[in-house]
C-alpha cells in the first residue's frame, strides 16, 4: 500500500479495512492497514473515525493517560484461556486470536483510552470447541472515570474503581447485555421504537436490572446490588427466580432498589436521584443525606481507608453541594458544614 488518500467514506466502504477494523483481516491487509495508518496523524484520526461508525462504540476518556503506558498495561493484562485438541489446530487458533487482540488493543490506543482495558476469550459451553465468545473488559483506577457512547446516542459512564464487561456481539443483540461486575455505572439508555420489549439488561451477580429507556444507576461492592431511577421505568430481578421470595419489581423515578443474592427479596424506598447520580458530574449533592453515604463516596472513589473515631458522626445529616473535583477540597468542604476534623494521612482518613 503506497500510501493512498482516502476519504471517511471510502473507508467505510472499503471491504478490507471493515475486516481491519473488526479483527477478521488476514495477515497480509492486517499488515497494509498497519503500515498505513502509522505512518501519519491525519490516518489515525481517520482510522479512529471509521472504527468508530463500524463498530458503533466510542470511548471517552476524563483523564487520558500516556498511549506508551497504555500500550504495555493493555499487553500485561490481556490474557488467552483455550482448550487445546489438536496441536496444529491450536497453533493457528492462538495466531489467529492473537492477531485479533492486538488488532482490539491497537483500536483502543488510536482512540486514547486510558486505564485497564482487557479482551479475554472463553470457550462456549456446551458448544463445538472451535466457537468462542470474546469477553470485553473495561475498568477504570481510582480517581477515574470513563465514558462509553453507543451508536444510538445511549451513554454508559462508569464509576472509579468500576469494572464492565460484555460480550464481543452485544451491539447485534435484539436485548444488549451488560455485566457491571464490580464498582459503579450511570446508564442513559435511548428508548426502544416501539417500547414493546426491553432493549437493554445490566447483569450483577445479584440479578438483572432490564430497560425501555432511561437514566439510571447501577452500584455492586460485593454485598449486594442497588439500583436508582432518575427518569423511565426499569425492572429489577433478583438472580434466583426459584426464591419463594423473587418477584420482578418495576421501579418509578425516585425509586431506590435494594437486595442481594443471601436476601432476595427487594427493598424499594424513595430517595432524591440526585445523591446518587450526581458524581458523574464534578458536584457532589446532598439531601438530608448521612455522612455515611459521603465515607462510602470516599472509599470507592479514591480507595481510601476512613476511620471514623465516633460513630455516631456516620448519621450526622448533610445537605447541599461539594465540589467532587478534589479529595482535599471535599475533605475540607465536609468538615466546615459539620464542624468536625478530618485528618488526611498517607492513604487514611480519620474523621474525628
Amino acid at each position: 500500500m503506497n500510501d493512498p488518500q482516502f476519504t471517511l467514506h471510502e473507508l467505510l466502504d472499503d471491504p478490507s479495512f471493515n475486516r481491519w477494523a473488526t479483527g477478521h483481516a488476514n495477515d497480509e491487509e492486517t499488515r497494509q492497514w498497519d503500515e498505513w495508518i502509522e505512518s501519519s496523524e491525519t490516518h489515525r484520526n481517520l482510522a479512529r473515525k471509521a472504527q468508530k461508525t463500524i463498530t458503533g462504540i466510542a470511548f471517552d476518556d476524563a483523564f487520558p493517560g500516556h498511549r506508551d503506558e497504555d500500550w504495555n498495561r493493555v499487553k500485561e493484562q490481556i490474557s488467552i484461556r483455550q482448550k487445546a485438541f489438536h496441536f496444529d489446530r491450536l497453533q493457528k487458533k492462538k495466531r489467529n486470536t492473537l492477531s485479533l487482540i492486538l488488532k482490539a488493543a491497537a483500536i483502543l490506543l488510536i482512540l486514547s483510552v486510558s486505564g485497564l482495558v482487557a479482551l479475554q476469550v472463553y470457550q462456549v459451553p456446551d458448544v463445538d470447541s472451535e466457537q468462542q465468545v470474546l469477553i470485553y473488559t473495561i475498568k477504570t483506577d481510582y480517581s477515574e472515570k470513563k465514558s462509553i457512547v453507543l451508536s444510538d446516542g445511549s451513554e454508559i459512564i462508569l464509576a472509579a474503581g468500576s469494572s464492565i464487561s460484555h460480550k464481543d456481539d452485544w451491539l447485534h443483540q435484539p436485548v444488549k447485555q451488560i455485566t457491571l461486575v464490580s464498582g459503579e455505572a450511570f446508564f442513559s439508555i435511548m428508548p426502544s421504537e416501539t417500547r414493546t420489549q426491553p432493549t437493554f439488561e445490566v447483569i450483577t451477580e445479584d440479578g438483572i436490572t432490564t430497560v425501555l429507556g432511561t437514566k439510571f444507576t447501577v452500584s455492586t461492592f460485593g454485598e449486594g446490588t442497588r439500583v436508582v431511577l432518575q427518569e423511565g421505568e426499569v425492572q429489577v430481578s433478583a438472580a434466583h427466580p426459584e426464591s419463594e421470595n423473587h418477584f420482578p419489581v418495576k421501579l418509578a423515578p425516585g425509586d431506590m432498589a435494594e437486595w442481594s443474592r443471601q436476601h432476595d427479596e427487594i427493598s424499594l424506598q424513595k430517595v432524591n436521584p440526585l445523591v446518587y447520580t450526581s458524581w458523574i458530574s464534578e458536584q457532589l449533592f446532598f439531601d438530608d443525606t448521612p455522612l455515611s453515604h459521603l465515607v462510602n463516596r470516599i472509599k470507592h472513589t479514591y480507595g481510601m481507608e476512613v476511620q471514623v473515631k465516633d460513630p455516631s458522626l456516620l448519621d450526622d445529616k448533610i445537605s447541599g453541594s461539594v465540589d467532587f473535583r478534589s479529595l482535599d477540597g471535599l475533605i475540607y468542604a465536609v468538615a466546615e458544614v459539620l464542624d468536625i476534623d478530618i485528618k488526611r494521612v498517607d492513604s487514611q482518613i480519620i474523621i474525628e
